[in-house]
């Protein structure tokens, strides 16, 4: 191969060599101008980061990630604005459980079986014996015909003392609303009002 060929062939490769880095560089979407939590404690907050093909490609001043931006890419400036990385749910209740339990209700998960739930009842009664009530969820509507569960065999379990469990969540193909259960016990002040004397 004489010069000339050789040194184009090698022209030719530092090329695509150089168009590969940039097309890896390029991000999809750079967030900048932020605080944004990175989830790593030695720096835990940067001011911009790069994303492509759904990952962190880089993370750090506006500056150092400015090299990520290409035609192509998408810029969000934040205008100083908290971001942070997460699953996010359309509805979601993520204090519910924690303030429940702190407040001494039982919690089991939804895959629990009726023999699981009957369990978990016995432990919590041995653990709480003097508690008044006892208010727990998430039972699975799975676990009964059309979801609907019977006071019987809850009563079967906790019979002298009110108690209520509420299930996993609300499912049209269960007439599309939140179930709770009650025992047979009394609860203190508490009436079962039908029809119009309900209200609103």
């Amino acid at each position: 191969m004489d010069k000339k060929r050789f040194f184009g062939a090698c022209g030719f490769i530092v090329g695509m060599l150089s168009y590969g880095n940039l097309a890896l560089a390029q991000a999809d979407t750079v967030f900048t101008n932020g605080r944004i939590y990175t989830v790593d404690s030695r720096n835990p907050y940067a001011e911009a980061v790069a994303v492509k093909d759904g990952r962190f490609v880089g993370v750090g001043s506006a500056k150092d990630i400015k090299k990520f931006i290409g035609k192509r890419t998408r810029v969000v400036d934040l205008g100083g604005a908290f971001a942070m990385p997460g699953f996010v749910d359309a509805h979601i209740h993520p204090a519910q459980p924690y303030l429940q339990e702190e407040g001494g209700a039982l919690l089991f998960p939804e895959s629990f079986s009726k023999e699981q739930i009957a369990e978990a009842l016995a432990a919590y009664l041995k653990r709480n014996p003097g508690a008044p009530h006892i208010i727990g969820e998430k039972w699975s509507v799975g676990l009964f015909p059309q979801g609907r569960a019977n006071k019987e065999w809850l009563d079967s379990l906790v019979s002298d003392r009110p108690a209520i469990l509420r299930d996993e969540m609300d499912l049209p193909r269960f007439r599309g609303r939140f179930s709770a259960w009650f025992s047979s016990a009394d609860l203190p002040g508490c009436r079962v009002i039908h029809g119009a004397a309900a209200g609103p």
